[in-house]
């Protein structure tokens, strides 16, 4: 799957991660698990306005597709513009 090329997002260059990772697979699950359990209650919500409460209580239901989708913006080049 792509990332729509839109005045949206952003083009970087993904950094040569040769030998560090398998293809197409920048993120495992337990990379974005890691990620999620360092996310503090007492910090304001993202743009997302998801309280980091939230997405850790969820963590069984949020955890694949966020890896999926940090994987997909990697592969892609492409970041939010929003993110930034």
């Amino acid at each position: 799957m792509e990332l729509e090329n839109n005045s949206d997002s952003l083009d970087f260059e993904v950094p040569d991660l040769h030998g560090l990772i398998t293809e197409n697979e920048y993120f495992e699950e337990e990379d974005v698990e890691n990620a999620i359990g360092c996310l503090k209650h007492s910090k304001a919500m993202g743009l997302d306005e998801v309280p980091g409460m939230i997405i850790k209580h969820l963590k069984n239901v949020t955890l694949k597709p966020l890896c999926w989708l940090f994987n997909i913006i990697m592969d892609s080049g492409k970041i939010p513009k929003a993110w930034k």
